[in-house]
Order: structure tokens, then sequence, then C-alpha cells
């Protein structure tokens, strides 16, 4: 009897762990539209010397959506890694899960003030800031996710755990130090915070080791 009862349960717990994820890749997808939107190619006639003023400022547009589409990437797939294990809904996780994706709808807002002020200690201040939020905004989702190892199929050991609470951080840590140094006036170091994500990423790795936080 216990297991007919226990069968619709899981039914509905699946159905509520499936609209979470595909609510967070719809969100996601959005987030991405939107910053293409920004992007708009030269209005003025080719061959006349504004044109490829207008045609440098476009090209550095593409730059910032870049770089932003590829922040925005990671953190899909890092989010992705995180719930793909998910066995049990949980409504704690649930508004964390929101608060996250907060963060990353702000993505398209800090990238227009990029494009509009071009590099300035406010506009990258701004764009750092979102950026350590969804750092932070996927840490907690993870901490929340893996408390007690009830929440995942297979359980968290404490290196898993230590591994992938370092890699959400490490973002927020990149972006903490281009806070930084646009603060200082250091604009030309502040640009290159993102490139420390990668190296600090694979030192947490070789420290402590793969396991499951490999996906």
């Amino acid at each position: 009897m216990t297991h007919h009862h226990d069968a619709p349960e899981r039914h509905i717990e699946s159905r509520l762990i499936d609209r979470l994820l595909f609510f967070s890749d719809a969100v996601f997808a959005i987030v991405l539209t939107l910053l293409v939107i920004e992007l708009h190619p030269p209005h003025l006639p080719p061959g006349s010397p504004e044109f490829y003023e207008e045609l440098q400022t476009t090209l550095t547009h593409v730059v910032f959506f870049a770089m932003s589409f590829g922040l925005v990437a990671i953190f899909w797939a890092a989010h992705m890694s995180l719930l793909r294990r998910l066995q049990m809904f949980d409504w704690a996780v649930a508004w964390i899960n929101l608060a996250f994706l907060f963060t990353i709808t702000l993505m398209p807002f800090g990238t227009s003030m990029l494009m509009a002020q071009g590099i300035t200690q406010i506009s990258w201040q701004i764009y750092s800031s979102i950026l350590i939020g969804a750092s932070l905004g996927q840490t907690l989702l993870w901490l929340f996710v893996s408390r007690g190892g009830g929440r995942l199929m297979g359980g968290v050991d404490w290196r898993e755990l230590l591994l992938r609470t370092l890699r959400g951080l490490a973002p927020g840590i990149a972006f903490v130090a281009g806070f930084y140094a646009a603060y200082i006036g250091r604009l030309d170091l502040a640009v290159w915070c993102g490139a420390l994500i990668v190296p600090m990423m694979l030192v947490f790795r070789a420290v402590l080791g793969e396991g499951r936080a490999s996906g």
C-alpha cells in the first residue's frame, strides 16, 4: 500500500523539478536573446568617415556582447551541472533559484551600460556588481541544494561540497578584483578580471580533485 502512495508523490516531485529546470532554462534563453538585441549595425552609408567610426563602435559592442554571452553561458552550464542530480523538490531551493536568476536577468542592463558609456569606472563597477551577485547567488543555490546531501542522487561528500562552493565563488572573486581595480582607476587591469575565472577553477580542481564536480 505504501508503494502505491509513494508513486504519485514521486510523480509530483518529478513534475515540480521539471518545471524548475524548464523555467530556469527559459530565463537564460531570454537573457541571451536580450543581449543580442542591443547590437545594431551602422546606419550611415559605407564610404563616409562617420561610417567607419560607427563600425568601430559596433565592433566594440560585439566584443561586449561576446563577453557577456560567454559569462552567462558559464553560469548556465554551472546551473545545469548543479541541478542535474536533484531528486527532491524544495521550496527553499526554488526561491534561492529565483534570486539567482534575478541577477542573471540584470546582465543585459549591465552590458547596455558598457555599450552606451564604454568602460568607465561606474559602468564597470555596475557590471562587476551584477556578476558578483550572480556568483553569490549560484553559490548559495548550491549550498541549499546540497544541504544534508538528501536532495541529490548519490549524496555529496565534503570534497565535492568544497570544490563546487569554491568554483561558484570564482566569478565573484574575479569581479571583486575587477571592481576594486576600477575603483582605484586601473581600468586597464579591471577589464581582464574575467580571465581569472578559468585558472581559479583549474587550481581548485587540481587541489581538491575532480570527483562528481567534474560535470
